[in-house]
């Protein structure tokens, strides 16, 4: 706006009254000299600017008009960044979230695998080893199961971190002293 208003016309008017400093014989001296007319002075000027093809003044509006846009850019940039940053948090929370699931399911099918492994060893119908290989299998489904867990609270932790929500989830309050 204000690199338009400098390719507008421009008129300026100054004014300006003078008045003597009161010293000085007759009509020019004392106090009343000040406010009789006779020793002042008294100047009008008028100032007509026309800017006639002014290449700096339309430079400026060019290059504002740019600057603007460029701004709208990149506020629009920001603006997909933070939609775009905000999508794929919820999907990492509800991936994390079902990946959390399978992994317990499988915790469960494990151990009920061990223990038929554990009852068919009691009644030797399996070796030690075919048990110690059902038993590795249950540990290996903990492990996955706990990673699924801490995968979950991190994409949870990320979320809360993105819409700014983490010291209330958490219930932590910041004492300003």
């Amino acid at each position: 706006m204000i690199a338009e208003d400098n390719t507008r016309w421009q008129l300026n008017m100054t004014a300006t009254l003078g008045a003597g400093n009161g010293v000085g014989g007759g009509e020019n001296a004392g106090i009343s000299s000040l406010v009789n007319g006779i020793n002042q002075s008294q100047e009008l000027m008028f100032t007509l600017k026309v800017p006639i093809d002014d290449q700096p003044s339309k430079q400026a509006v060019a290059n504002a008009k740019i600057s603007l846009q460029q701004a709208r850019i990149e506020l629009r940039k920001e603006k997909w960044s933070k939609e775009t940053n905000a999508i794929n948090g919820w999907n990492s929370v509800v991936s994390a979230e079902r990946a959390l699931r399978f992994a317990d399911d499988a915790e469960k099918l494990q151990e009920k695998t061990y223990n038929v492994s554990y009852q068919k060893y009691l009644h030797g119908l399996i070796d030690s080893l075919e048990l110690q290989s059902a038993l590795l299998s249950l540990i290996q489904a903990k492990q996955t199961s706990l990673n699924a867990r801490i995968n979950y609270l991190h994409a949870l932790v990320n979320l809360d971190m993105l819409i700014g929500n983490t010291l209330k989830t958490w219930q932590i309050k910041v004492r300003l002293s």
